[in-house]
């Protein structure tokens, strides 16, 4: 907020600090999350004809990583080969 005296708590900057490093080690094994290696953000399914969409962009609503203060999950998938 413009104007305002927000200071992020250290517990905060920790906590984002965690998932930068978290976030930067996992691309380290399986890069940008978009298929630049086997591993990817996982596709989508049209609910309407159950059409699967394997490669989709990576963006805010296709995201797989959700972090709290104690977890951190991340979801990356190799579903375009079938070995």
């Amino acid at each position: 907020m413009a104007g305002s005296n927000f200071a992020p708590s250290p517990a905060l900057t920790m906590v984002a600090s965690g998932i930068m490093k978290l976030v930067a080690a996992v691309m380290k094994i399986a890069g940008d999350g978009t298929g630049d290696t086997r591993w990817k953000v996982p596709g989508v399914l049209d609910w309407g004809n159950h059409d699967p969409q394997p490669v989709r962009g990576c963006d805010k609503d296709t995201t797989t990583l959700y972090a709290s203060d104690r977890d951190i999950f991340l979801f990356l998938v190799d579903d375009t080969h079938a070995d």
